[in-house]
């Protein structure tokens, strides 16, 4: 029943999915959840990640690369 619920109005990705999903490893995904730095929840003692909030978090992390970027290329001219 919870499963059906956390899958409701968004994909819940495993672990082993999100890993897959943002090509790193199992291990660097847990430390990323358990700092913060990464959207992730624990069920029954297991990660768990939603595939919205993690692409959301892929789109700002690009943002933030791309902001940098700018800020780098403005400080050489």
């Amino acid at each position: 029943m919870l499963r059906g619920i956390l899958q409701g109005a968004h994909s819940v990705m495993t672990l082993r999915e999100a890993a897959q999903h943002l090509r790193v490893n199992q291990k660097t995904l847990i430390t990323m959840a358990e700092s913060g730095e990464i959207p992730g929840f624990m069920v029954q003692g297991e990660w768990k990640f939603s595939r919205q909030a993690i692409d959301e978090w892929i789109t700002i992390q690009g943002l933030r690369a791309n902001r940098i970027g700018h800020q780098e290329d403005a400080h050489a001219a």
